[in-house]
């Protein structure tokens, strides 16, 4: 057993794919024998999280959730990796997702306690430009390894120029056994305040994201009259909010469509895994968007676990998260015509939707479940240690020859 602290910026009970992925790794890791502490910010919620979780987290004070920059979230993240440090002495440390401050105390951690670091690359945090860009270009080649989630993600990174022995693609998971224990709890607990946005009858085609530029939303909005012109009986629900919702709430108002697009609003974790059983089609046509791009898109699996077929853009993570043809479709994001076509393609014909999503359920169980995902890591991290502990050595038998 080794023993690993993280560095979570972004971290549960927060919402989110970035901090949902940190959970379930230190969470899965676990599973597998490792001791993790995570350090992670104060916030709403995090006592009665810490409680439940099943590990040691240590959290540290920000002034708020956009003011990373500020002198007392750095000397209090920096304190709080010292004293984890010296509780639990530690193999390793992972920064679950750069950003300035973190990266930089992730780094000079590492050199302080002469431990390997792991930092995790998600794709926006390395794809956007970035008045930051040299800072992150200097730390994350400081790193020992940096763990892609995506071949995407991967390309992007190599364009810093890190040496390819750095490199480490390990994907985002799913745990699929969600879909089954939510089958059942469904059946016991009732109705839910969704149900009337499940109408009899009615086709549902479903995007849960954050409400951003990059998701494609407003192609989806611009396809729904030639959507619902060749199936009427087609509604689009949009889960989630973010700062693109008053854009996206203006396009749906001045669409011919308007009456068959409706906004959920935020969404509870039950109420999202909720919609993907009930839904008939996930589609999120994803884009780059001044830099920001989809680094994976778990959405994309979290869909496909529950059997249902999934469009997303050609673009950024999504050609990882996709199989074109075998677990959904990819289309351009920026075609609307061709969004619509395939959205109206995968309601019209009930085979070719059933065939996409059970292969995209098989494929969600064999290669992306968190375990299988957390070996890949561990197997990442391993070797990481070992090469590190080898370099120690050398360095030491190099300064006794020098000392005698």
């Amino acid at each position: 057993m080794s023993v690993g602290l993280v560095a979570a910026p972004d971290f549960k009970p927060r919402v989110g794919g970035v901090a949902e992925h940190a959970h379930q790794m230190v969470t899965h890791l676990g599973e597998l024998g490792e001791r993790i502490v995570v350090m992670a910010p104060q916030m709403e919620g995090a006592a009665e999280f810490d409680r439940t979780c099943g590990y040691t987290v240590i959290r540290f004070t920000a002034e708020s959730d956009k003011r990373w920059a500020s002198r007392w979230s750095r000397l209090s993240l920096w304190r709080s990796t010292l004293e984890a440090a010296e509780a639990v002495d530690p193999d390793y440390l992972v920064c679950s997702r750069w950003d300035p401050i973190t990266g930089s105390i992730s780094v000079l951690a590492s050199r302080v306690l002469r431990i390997p670091l792991l930092v995790f690359a998600h794709g926006t945090e390395v794809g956007r430009r970035s008045k930051w860009g040299p800072l992150r270009q200097i730390t994350m080649g400081m790193a020992d390894r940096v763990v892609c989630v995506s071949s995407y993600t991967q390309s992007l990174v190599e364009k810093m120029g890190l040496k390819p022995d750095q490199l480490a693609v390990v994907p985002n998971g799913f745990d699929s056994r969600m879909a089954e224990r939510f089958s059942r709890a469904r059946r016991e607990d009732g109705l839910s305040r969704l149900e009337h946005f499940f109408q009899c009858g009615m086709r549902v085609v479903l995007t849960i994201s954050r409400l951003v530029q990059r998701k494609g939303i407003d192609r989806v909005i611009s396809a729904m009259p030639d959507v619902v012109a060749a199936v009427p009986n087609a509604v689009y629900l949009i889960g989630g909010d973010g700062p693109d919702r008053e854009r996206l709430e203006g396009l749906r108002d001045a669409s011919p469509a308007r009456d068959s697009i409706k906004f959920l609003g935020g969404v509870t974790e039950s109420e999202k895994l909720e919609c993907y059983q009930r839904c008939d089609l996930f589609v999120m046509p994803n884009r780059a968007e001044r830099g920001d791009v989809e680094g994976f898109g778990i959405v994309f699996l979290e869909a496909n676990a529950f059997g249902k077929p999934v469009i997303g853009g050609r673009s950024g993570g999504a050609l990882d998260a996709i199989v074109d043809g075998e677990t959904g479709l990819l289309v351009d994001p920026n075609d609307v015509d061709e969004v619509a076509n395939g959205v109206v393609r995968l309601l019209e014909d009930a085979d070719e939707a059933t065939r996409l999503g059970a292969n995209g359920k098989r494929r969600v169980e064999s290669d992306f479940s968190w375990t299988a995902c957390a070996i890949r890591f561990r197997t990442v991290i391993d070797e990481a240690v070992a090469r590190s502990r080898k370099v120690g050595e050398r360095s030491g038998v190099s300064q006794g020859s020098e000392d005698d």
